[in-house]
């Protein structure tokens, strides 16, 4: 986790049995936390550029939840990459909402436990929705993003696909998920189809 010329971070994390999380604040000070779930915070003395590393004593696959609060005004004050993320081989629940993220990265290396995404910011993910894990079913991540592939690979189970970006998917409409709720799709797409062949459940459908 990459912080940017920012004075406070917050965030929640939330662990799948009883153990501690400590942190490396980057600024020779570091803090442990136990439990199953711990809102964390910290306050810097001037503006911090540079590293946060988290981590679990027990392993970091213990790991199954990370939410970042909207505490943060800084242009672009977050930074990840999916290969970060999929470091933390358990994780369930990853939330960045209505902060300034840039989360960049081929979407193939997020964890396969991954069931909720939900990132706002200018993100640059990139990656064929193929590679989107069989346990996810909320996919919702705004910016500038690639993502490609055929809409026919997504899968069964999913609920909620939502993407911003410059994305290039393409594929026949039918093939959609029975399963989805929201489809909410930008870019320079190539899909053709039915509309009537929608997902009988289908609440939004935006393409």
């Amino acid at each position: 986790l990459s912080l940017v010329n920012s004075t406070f971070i917050e965030f929640r994390v939330g662990l799948s049995a009883n153990s501690s999380i400590l942190v490396d604040w980057g600024d020779n000070s570091v803090t442990s936390y136990s439990g199953t779930s711990s809102t964390i915070n910290h306050t810097y003395s001037s503006p911090y550029t540079g590293v946060i590393k988290i981590s679990c004593s027990d392993g970091n696959f213990l790991i199954s939840e990370f939410n970042l609060f909207n505490s943060l005004s800084t242009s672009n004050s977050i930074a990840f990459t999916t290969e970060e993320l999929g470091a933390f081989e358990g994780l369930t629940l990853f939330s960045c909402q209505h902060i300034t993220n840039v989360i960049s990265g081929d979407i193939i290396d997020l964890p396969q436990t991954l069931e909720h995404i939900y990132i706002t910011g200018d993100n640059t993910l990139n990656g064929d929705i193929a590679n989107i894990s069989a346990n996810t079913t909320l996919f919702i991540v705004s910016g500038n993003n690639i993502i490609s592939g055929n809409i026919a690979n997504l899968k069964e189970g999913l609920l909620n696909f939502i993407c911003g970006g410059s994305n290039t998917i393409l594929g026949n409409i039918d093939d959609l998920p029975s399963s989805l709720l929201y489809f909410d799709l930008s870019g320079l797409h190539t899909t053709s189809g039915t509309i009537a062949n929608l997902p009988s459940g289908l609440i939004r459908y935006t393409n």
